[in-house]
């Protein structure tokens, strides 16, 4: 079984994260449609799926960033945003 030490702050997170997966995947129980499609009509991922906890890196869109300067931030994935296309990190 896979463990991530993750503080506890972040469960509610990785429920979140869990539920968006598995409406958005086929089910042999719906005949391979998606939850959601049954559900909403429609079946779409706002973003490409990523693993729960996994590095990404975020661009930086501060102004005082230079030309030289490092252009993304290092972070860990945490989930989607619920209203718009992005992830949460």
């Amino acid at each position: 079984m896979f463990q991530m030490n993750a503080p506890k702050y972040l469960w509610s997170e990785a429920v979140m994260t869990a539920t968006y997966l598995i409406y958005r995947m086929p089910s042999r129980i719906f005949g391979m449609k998606f939850p959601a499609e049954l559900l909403l009509k429609k079946c779409d991922f706002k973003v490409p799926p990523k693993v729960f906890g996994c590095v990404c890196f975020v661009k930086d869109h501060r102004p005082t960033v230079g030309k030289l300067d490092p252009q993304a931030v290092k972070c860990i994935f945490v989930g989607y945003a619920s209203t718009q296309k992005e992830y949460k990190c």
